[in-house]
């Protein structure tokens, strides 16, 4: 088993003003690969720190991936302290320092003595290309271990762990790689998961996580038995069939892009409460021009009733926020479209304007979908952020149950 240790390095991540997601990323990737991640560590921007947390993993570890700290300015120490803490001594490296003369002459950035001591590195350092910027990345053996320091940008760090660090590892360590995947379902509690996950039976040698996240349940799974991971995760779908979204990394939006484009069918969304979130949801996946034909933003009652020709009655008997608002909202926007499907929004995020009938947190979607028209009333709990995101979640698989049940049938 080759074990590892990941420090991601900044005193902005320390500090709770940037979220680490490089951590996240690196240790997804060397799970796939074998190699056990045992150790996730912020580290701030002091050399004395950062020397003691890696001379402490050197015993401990059979690698050590460092994040950030690489750049040109001040606060960058990862080499400077990767070399005292191996007894390296950093001395320049014309290779990397033509890479940044060569980037940065390219963008017409004036170079200056800062650049230069960027390329300082630990002596023997395996050099990690950076096609992105300026930070080689590097890697220095030792007997036992190998510590490995990457950028903290993530356009340039993701990258680099893909053309890099992992042909780097692969001959490096010759580990067993692990097949993972990911089951979304949607609309069932996690204990109904959990309930279909004891009675199939989790085999040995495979690793079964249950998450909750904001409407869905994701169910992540990990093998080095490729076949086994499949059987398992054949049982848990067929299980919970009707309530399945799909698997892998594909986010439910990518889904339900996928769906109508196999039916060469479109969309169209009327948005209030969510103020044009489920549009951009879509729209942030490539493709969606397929099948996205408009996103309509309908915030106040005015807009409502101009344009989306929502009756003022309706707004004045049962109220912006309704089963009647919500149907007319879609039904108008497939009239006002002619798509072949819908969904339609509206509701109180908060965190004032709630009542004693619609406390904030309620939520009304509707959906059309090939002459199907369903509306549904929800309570989501959490602040203005989240019940937005919960929505838009909801509205969304929702969508993808709708339209497979139209085409297949109730499981």
């Amino acid at each position: 088993m080759v074990t590892s240790a990941i420090y991601a390095i900044g005193s902005e991540l320390v500090r709770g003003q940037i979220i680490d997601t490089n951590s996240a990323f690196i240790s997804g990737r060397l799970g796939q690969l074998g190699i056990d991640v045992l150790e996730i560590t912020l580290l701030p921007d002091q050399e004395n720190h950062l020397v003691e947390a890696i001379q402490s993993a050197l015993s401990r570890y059979d690698l050590v991936v460092t994040t950030g700290g690489l750049g040109p300015t001040f606060d960058d120490l990862t080499a400077e302290s990767v070399s005292k803490a191996t007894g390296r001594p950093c001395e320049f490296n014309a290779v990397a320092y033509t890479h940044i003369e060569k980037l940065l002459t390219g963008r017409n950035v004036e170079l200056k003595e800062t650049h230069r001591h960027q390329a300082f590195l630990p002596s023997g350092a395996v050099l990690l290309p950076n096609s992105m910027g300026t930070a080689y990345g590097f890697a220095v053996e030792l007997e036992n271990t190998v510590i490995v320091s990457l950028p903290g940008v993530p356009f340039e760090m993701q990258p680099m762990v893909e053309a890099q660090l992992i042909p780097y590892l692969n001959k490096r360590f010759h580990t067993q790689p692990r097949y993972t995947d990911v089951l979304r379902f949607a609309g069932r509690p996690e204990s109904d998961v959990d309930e279909q996950i004891r009675r199939i039976g989790i085999p040995d040698g495979l690793e079964c996580i249950i998450n909750a996240s904001q409407g869905e349940i994701l169910v992540r799974l990990m093998s080095q038995d490729q076949d086994q991971l499949t059987r398992f995760a054949h049982s848990l779908q067929k299980s919970l069939a009707s309530d399945f979204i799909g698997a892998g990394d594909l986010s439910a939006a990518h889904v339900l892009i996928d769906q109508l484009r196999k039916y060469e069918e479109t969309l169209a969304v009327a948005e209030s409460l969510t103020g044009g979130q489920i549009g951009q949801t879509i729209t942030a996946v490539a493709g969606a021009s397929d099948i996205f034909i408009a996103g309509l933003v309908v915030y106040s009652n005015w807009a409502k009733i101009k344009h989306l020709d929502v009756p003022q009655q309706i707004i004045q008997k049962h109220g912006p926020v309704s089963y009647e608002c919500a149907l007319a909202m879609v039904r108008n926007t497939i009239r006002k479209f002619e798509t072949d499907a819908a969904i339609a929004v509206t509701g109180i995020a908060g965190p004032s304007g709630g009542s004693a009938e619609n406390p904030v947190g309620t939520v009304y979607i509707a959906w059309y979908y090939r002459d199907r028209l369903r509306a549904k009333r929800y309570h989501f709990p959490g602040d203005r952020v989240g019940i937005r995101d919960r929505t838009v979640k909801i509205a969304l698989t929702e969508l993808i149950k709708l339209i497979r049940e139209t085409r297949t049938g109730p499981e």
